[in-house]
């Protein structure tokens, strides 16, 4: 699979992937593109998101409309915010997808409020939550709050689960299985999908009913015991109001 990877562009990657893998019954939605920052590409199938060229845009009329429409971004002092939301307002029972993320190394995974701010990092605000990988680290982040993560080597698929009416959200290792944070959001408003690109190319893979690997993460999590992924330093409950 990984020199598949090496080969393919995001398109063939990801037509690559579906004809790899048997998605059940479960959670669809797309990207929704009228969010999305100028410079992230969707790709035709919706669901793959591309980094395009630096635009240093300065037009004020295209700024006004941006804001207006609700699309993600720069804020005022700093550039490149590149965000989108997914299509479905999750409000109710539980729901699981994955992000093939092996082909970049600077990307955010995670859900927001529909009127998380739009110039405003996702996760870096008091309406969202994610997963965040730069170059040097990984961490899960909301509003001011950054929790370093540990891991041995690079996450190549994220899952990511949510429980609406516990308010339960967690990522996992989608390769190994395994849970990499877990936290809980105190909010009655619908959540959204929410995804940040930096470079390169990550494709959201829907269609899942939650995977029994899910409970037995949790299981062992809760039982006490070790994962030899993540230190257990690191997989702390937080709770973000």
């Amino acid at each position: 699979m990984e020199s598949l990877r090496r080969r393919l562009t995001p398109d063939l990657f990801r037509l690559a992937l579906r004809g790899d893998r048997q998605e059940p019954e479960g959670l669809s939605f797309g990207l929704d593109r009228t969010t999305a920052h100028r410079e992230l590409r969707i790709l035709e199938d919706g669901l793959t998101i591309e980094r395009g060229d630096r635009q240093e845009d300065t037009d004020t009329i295209k700024k006004v409309a941006d804001r207006t429409r609700g699309r993600f971004m720069d804020g005022r002092n700093f550039a490149g915010n590149p965000a989108v939301l997914g299509d479905v307002a999750l409000s109710r029972g539980s729901h699981y997808w994955e992000v093939d993320v092996s082909f970049s190394s600077s990307y955010r995974v995670g859900l927001a409020l529909k009127n998380t701010p739009r110039d405003l990092f996702v996760g870096s605000n008091p309406l969202s939550w994610c997963l965040d990988r730069t170059i040097e680290e990984y961490s899960v982040r909301h509003d001011r709050i950054k929790d370093k993560i540990r891991l041995l080597g690079h996450l190549e698929r994220v899952g990511v689960y949510v429980d609406c009416d516990s308010g339960r959200l967690a990522f996992f290792d989608a390769e190994k299985k395994s849970l990499i944070h877990e936290i809980t959001v105190d909010r009655a408003e619908p959540l959204y999908p929410a995804f940040a690109l930096w470079n390169g190319f990550i494709s959201v893979q829907t269609g899942f009913t939650v995977p029994e690997y899910i409970s037995k993460a949790f299981s062992k999590r809760e039982g006490g015991g070790m994962n030899n992924i993540v230190q257990s330093l690191n997989i702390k409950r937080l709770r973000f109001m």
